[in-house]
Formats: structure tokens, sequence, C-alpha cells
């Protein structure tokens, strides 16, 4: 038997693709981190800034909410000054069945500094507000609200505390606010 030996054929060509696969992967290498890099730069500026997008976004911390054009219950043009004193606010639409549940526990916590902002017609709003007695504190937000505000009031129900005309904080429910 004669010994067997492997002989490249070719030398050079098996240089030049060792060559080219080394300089393949060196490419790959840098191409991933670099991907690396960015995503970890976006995952970082997520996590500092609030996922906002227009009209998706609702009421977070630092947000103003001062004086607002509204409606009252008889569908007449109202002002709810919202920027001296601290409010509790809940946006609810009345057709919301956890709206409904969020105006029920701001009836039963009697709070004297609270309002009920609707983003219903004063005819859907006034029979839930009536029964809980809120009636009073209750002012329902036009259908042409434009800007900012009027974007972050299509999400409800939402529980906010306003001081001095600036939301300092939002709540899942108005016993969290109250406390």
């Amino acid at each position: 038997m004669t010994d067997m030996v492997a002989i490249p054929q070719d030398r050079r060509s098996v240089r030049f693709a060792t060559h080219a696969l080394e300089i393949g992967f060196a490419i790959l290498f840098v191409v991933l981190a670099w991907n690396n890099f960015t995503l970890r730069r976006q995952l970082a500026a997520a996590a500092v800034t609030p996922a906002r997008s227009g009209a998706d976004a609702n009421f977070v911390a630092g947000d103003r909410l001062g004086r607002l054009d509204v409606l009252d219950l008889t569908g007449r043009k109202a002002s709810l000054d919202l920027s001296t004193g601290r409010t509790l606010v809940a946006v609810v639409n009345p057709t919301c069945k956890s709206c409904v549940q969020t105006v029920a526990e701001l009836s039963a916590a009697r709070l004297k500094n609270a309002r009920v902002l609707s983003v219903a017609s004063p005819a859907e709003t006034s029979p839930l507000v009536t029964r809980a007695n809120l009636a009073a504190f209750t002012s329902v937000v036009p259908p042409n609200l434009n800007g900012d505000t009027g974007r972050k009031l299509v999400h409800f129900p939402q529980v906010l505390v306003v001081d001095q005309g600036t939301v300092v904080r939002t709540c899942k429910t108005v016993a969290e606010c109250s406390r």
C-alpha cells in the first residue's frame, strides 16, 4: 500500500480562499458590532423618553393641562381651569365599562378637588355622572378639541393628578391617585 498524502493542487487558490474567508468574517464582525452599538443606543434613548406617538399618547407626568374650553352637561360652552390648586381628573367615556367603574370609585372616594372630564356628548355623559352625584363636577370635551391635549384624550379611562396646571401623577385607579 502506498501512503496517501493530501497534496493541494493549487496552493494559491487555497490561500486566496482562506484570506477571503478571514476578510468576510472580519467584515461580518464589524457589521454586527455596529448593529449592536446602534440598538443599545436606541434602547437607552427609549428607556429615558416615554414612548409617545401622536394620537396613541396618554398624559404623562410633566404634561401641561391648564385651562380647557369645555361644555357643561347642558351643552353650553364653559371653561375648566386646572391651573390653580391640586385636582384629581378622571378622563372617561360613559360607553366604556372600566370608565363606569372609575366614575363609581370617584363617587365613593368623595374627594373635594376631583373633576370628571368626559370625551362623550353631554347627553351620553349626564346619566352616568348624575347617578354618581358628580354632575356638578363634570365637564365634556368638545369633539373639535385639537392639538396635543385633544390627541391625549382619545384614551380612557385616565386618572391624573394635576397640580397648578401640570400633570404630576398618572394612575390606574382613583384609589391609587387619592393616596
